[in-house]
């Protein structure tokens, strides 16, 4: 009897030693696509960026809803990623507005507008097995602008963009450790507000990208008066797919189905 207590207690002893070791050695799980920077409020913008390289975008979607406390994995999404390539580090550029790219090397349109009090974006990934398909959510932000006395357990507090800062910008560090802050984007330099107060600020800066964004075709029947065809665009990569805007199928009244019907994309 006396042999084991002394070897329970040794035991004990081992067992609160590491214990503690186990707990530091916990680290952050970062997806291969994530959302490095938003900007919600005037020109919106997302930037989702590879932290491992991803061989086709498609699988990836986007979604969105007016909700700061929505589940993201009930979000369904609403825009799929071009047919494209990213390598680990390379950023995608998703905006409505128009923005500087950066060091962004492909550019597609963000086809939902983003509320200014709260939301949710999310991003998820489609992977088939056999005849199903499922989402799975890869990362997501949610944001939310109380009152000034309410408090909020969103990711972002709206509140904390200042009137200092003429092009606010939500930056999440790649390595996921950080938590989300907030900068003031002047070209492609992001000054960041400190963590906390007393602190110095930290900037981010990115080299702007050789790359140009995808050329966009605005009106097929202009003539250019003098052509260059070495400037002829690809195959416009990440731009945006054709949406059917309207449809008048059956004209009423003195309409006609030869003259008068027509689809608009």
């Amino acid at each position: 009897m006396k042999y084991l207590r002394i070897f329970l207690r040794v035991g004990l002893i081992l067992l609160i030693t590491l214990v503690p070791l186990s707990v530091q050695a916990e680290t952050v799980a970062v997806p291969q696509l994530i959302i490095r920077e938003i900007k919600i409020t005037g020109e919106e913008l997302v930037v989702l960026q590879a932290t491992a390289d991803i061989p086709d975008l498609s699988e990836y979607w986007v979604g969105y809803t007016g909700s700061d406390t929505a589940n993201p994995g009930a979000i369904v999404p609403s825009q799929q990623l071009p047919v494209r390539s990213l390598t680990t580090g390379q950023a995608l550029l998703m905006t409505s507005d128009g923005a500087t790219t950066c060091d962004a090397v492909l550019v597609t349109k963000l086809s939902v507008s983003l509320a200014d009090t709260k939301g949710t974006f999310v991003v998820r990934r489609l992977q088939s097995s056999g005849l199903s398909s499922t989402f799975t959510t890869v990362d997501s932000v949610n944001w939310a602008k109380p009152g000034l006395t309410g408090t909020t357990t969103a990711a972002l507090d709206l509140r904390k963009e200042t009137a200092g800062m003429n092009y606010p910008v939500w930056y999440h560090d790649p390595s996921m450790v950080k938590p989300w802050r907030v900068g003031n984007l002047v070209g492609c330099t992001l000054s960041l507000a400190p963590l906390t107060s007393g602190t110095q600020s930290e900037t981010v800066e990115w080299v702007q990208t050789a790359i140009e964004p995808p050329a966009i075709i605005e009106n097929i029947n202009e003539v250019e008066a003098t052509p260059d065809n070495t400037a002829i665009p690809g195959d416009n990569a990440g731009l945006a797919p054709p949406l059917i805007t309207e449809m008048l199928p059956n004209p009423a009244g003195t309409g006609t189905d030869g003259t008068d019907e027509y689809i608009e994309l």
